[in-house]
Formats: C-alpha cells, structure tokens, sequence
C-alpha cells in the first residue's frame, strides 16, 4: 500500500519503501502496534451478534429449567479436521530432507485428513477424545 501510495505521488522511477519501513512507522507511532492475525471464518463472524447469544442463552436456560435438565445430561461437542503431516511455516523439530543450504522442508505428499471429536459436560467432566481416521475397508451400508 505504501509503495501504491508513493508512486501516485508521480515521480519517475516512483520511489519505494525501505525493507525496514514498517518497522520505522511502527516506532515513529506510539498509536499503532503490530499483531499476530487468526484466521476467522466469515459466517461464523456474522453470527457473533452480543444480542443473538444473549437470546440464544436465555432459551437455553428457559428449555433446561422447564424440562428439570441436569448439569450431568448437558453436553458440548465440537469436531474438527486437520490435515496429518501438513508442514507450515513455523519452527518444527522432525527429521527431514534439505535440499543444500535451503531451508526449505519436504512436504510428505501422502497428506491423510483426520477428524477429532471432542465433549464436555456443564458439570466438568470430559468425554474421551475420539479420533478418526481414513478407513481402510469401505463398510457397505
């Protein structure tokens, strides 16, 4: 954005920022600092509305005290996939191939996707993980 920025100025060549710009405008301006970014996904934003989950709760907690629902019988899910092997841009200690000085590690391309299941109950106590994996026989149904 910066360089677009200086090159509408019209100069030519127009010029462009240094490689330690950022960290200069960073210093220079006690306002900003810099953060790591998680990715989100957008429907789930969407439906982040404080109002929403407030009514959303108070149902929950109207159907558990109109059915004489216990802690014990209350029950969060969720599960999640992830892709085995998948190497990124980070610190890792494993054993892998270099090509010369590069630093560059070699994706196994063999990557298999597993999918964990995790519960807990409203009164603590926390169902076993459940892990799964690629079957090795298709089960006729």
């Amino acid at each position: 954005m910066a360089d677009i920025l200086l090159a509408a100025r019209g100069s030519h060549p127009p010029p462009t920022v240094g490689v330690k710009w950022v960290d200069n405008l960073i210093n220079r301006r006690p306002d900003l600092r810099i953060r790591a970014l998680i990715r989100y996904d957008y429907q789930r934003a969407l439906n982040e509305d404080p109002k929403l989950l407030r009514e959303w709760f108070l149902t929950v907690q109207r159907v558990i005290d109109e059915n004489g629902i216990q802690p014990e019988d209350i029950y969060n899910c969720d599960e999640t996939g992830f892709a085995m092997g998948l190497i990124s841009k980070q610190k890792v200690v494993t054993r892998a191939e270099m090509y010369g000085n590069s630093r560059r590690l070699l994706q196994p391309g063999n990557r298999e996707w597993v999918t964990a299941i995790e519960a807990i109950g409203a009164d603590g106590y926390s169902l076993p993980l459940c892990v799964i994996f690629k079957a090795k026989v298709a089960i006729a149904g």
